[in-house]
């Protein structure tokens, strides 16, 4: 039976994004003919009731992890933590694939030991740039219509909830981008559910081959 994960960001006591991640959840289930008609995750009322039960009641930044296939297998909230990532190593793999949140990652966690002295890695498949181990991630081209603009990758591993926000919001926008064009990029983000647009800025530089 296939495990998921939805990471939620927790904030003032509120699920961020949330339509974003039950559209996810309802999607994957669908696709992977694991819904339970009887016992829906509904992420709202799964999140709220652990919130009420465990009385996690300040306003810092939590990360809640919902665990489910066709049902609810387990809830956790813990205080963020946040990950400094300064570099970034371009590894190769061109069988990768993870098109939903599964929880097994041990394709990805062995990608990520071939970091050598990198902080995490910059996946590229078939020569086109994906992800990051955790994380989506956004390349800025200053010289973009006079203006500068953010792009994404358009074949990311996993297309994620803050991601697709952005986009439906039109501050940034999907391109193919090459290891050989990242050279025209000045700067690149690093966004996921917990990571929101502008929280880190870091040097295109800082992407080693």
């Amino acid at each position: 039976m296939f495990q998921l994960i939805e990471t939620i960001k927790i904030q003032n006591k509120k699920a961020v994004n949330l339509e974003y991640h039950q559209k996810r959840v309802d999607y994957s289930q669908k696709s992977l003919s694991l819904i339970d008609n009887k016992r829906p995750i509904i992420l709202e009322k799964i999140i709220n009731d652990f919130i009420l039960e465990n009385n996690i009641i300040d306003n810092s930044v939590h990360k809640c992890r919902v665990v489910y296939s066709n049902i609810l297998i387990s809830t956790e909230i813990t205080k963020y933590i946040k990950k400094e990532i300064k570099t970034l190593k371009i590894v190769e793999s061109n069988l990768i694939e993870y098109p939903f949140k599964f929880e097994d990652r041990k394709k990805i966690n062995k990608l990520f030991e071939r970091r050598a002295v990198a902080d995490d890695i910059l996946i590229v498949k078939n020569g086109i740039v994906t992800d990051t181990s955790f994380s989506n991630i956004i390349f800025y081209d200053p010289n973009f219509n006079d203006f500068g603009i953010w792009f994404t990758p358009a074949s990311p591993l996993l297309k994620g909830t803050h991601r697709q926000y952005l986009l439906d919001n039109n501050v940034i926008k999907e391109k193919d981008i090459t290891v050989s064009n990242l050279n025209g990029y000045s700067k690149f983000q690093l966004i996921n559910s917990m990571i929101n647009f502008g929280d880190v800025e870091i040097n295109i530089n800082n992407i080693l081959i």
